[in-house]
């Protein structure tokens, strides 16, 4: 789960993208993982 504005912010920027472009699994898994590390360790980001 992400926070809402985050949910809204990926909906507004992908619209023009939905049907005509696809991402690469790799990059799909990649962003999955990114978002799982921010969620579990803070230090990064409050590092910034």
């Amino acid at each position: 789960t992400a926070k809402k504005e985050i949910i809204e912010i990926l909906r507004q920027r992908s619209r023009p993208y939905l049907f005509s472009n696809s991402l690469a699994p790799a990059i799909v898994g990649a962003s999955i993982k990114v978002f799982e590390l921010l969620e579990k360790d803070t230090s990064l980001r409050d590092t910034l």
